[in-house]
């Protein structure tokens, strides 16, 4: 009877703790390729964002690369611009800083903005940064309405901000990145520069 328990409760450890995985939520950067001298958007996107009470992190890029500008497009109404630190701004850095004060959790569709940080790319033609999602300046804490104040783990995936050269008139294609869920229909737009007396096209 003993060993039947002890197997039960064995069972149920490991579904709580496959359950508590599942339960990650997932924040992803995109990327973006743009000229020299543009101000570019990068957004911060969710999935499995379910019952959130409280967020922190930071957000890093090389400020050769590109200077801060502003975020904007904030999914929640209680996220503001005064829920970031802005005062490293000059190093590449922000934090943001967020809780849910009604106690019910926050809830966000899979692939919905949560963000957008607005960056101005000041550095060379050629150039690359990483935009990451760090624990510097601000530590990476995510809970929910069941964690009990308890961090609930993340996946976090890199973005990236691209100057195009700007040496040449080429005919320049490319294309968005695009976040889906499995079993999703999708479109992925086909973008154009230097698009010019074009008579004939073919790939």
């Amino acid at each position: 009877m003993q060993s039947e328990q002890i197997r039960f409760l064995l069972s149920l450890t490991f579904l709580l703790g496959t359950l508590a995985l599942f339960s990650q939520p997932t924040f992803t950067v995109s990327s973006v390729e743009e000229s020299q001298g543009e101000a570019v958007c990068l957004d911060i996107t969710v999935e499995d964002f379910t019952q959130i009470q409280t967020l922190q992190f930071s957000v890093n890029w090389d400020p050769t690369v590109a200077t801060f500008d502003r975020v904007d497009n904030f999914a929640v109404a209680t996220l503001t611009t005064a829920n970031f630190n802005l005062t490293q701004t000059d190093d590449g850095k922000i934090g943001v800083s967020w809780e849910d004060f009604s106690f019910e959790g926050t809830t966000l569709n899979d692939g919905q903005i949560l963000f957008s940080i607005c960056l101005q790319l000041t550095g060379n033609s050629g150039q690359t940064s990483a935009i990451r999602i760090t624990d510097d300046p601000v530590a990476i804490d995510v809970t929910d309405v069941t964690s009990m104040g308890n961090p609930i783990g993340q996946t976090l995936i890199d973005g990236q901000i691209s100057i195009l050269e700007s040496s040449s008139n080429a005919l320049i294609l490319y294309y968005d990145d695009v976040d889906i869920t499995i079993g999703e229909s999708f479109c992925i737009p086909l973008r154009a520069r230097n698009f010019q007396n074009i008579t004939a096209l073919q790939f």
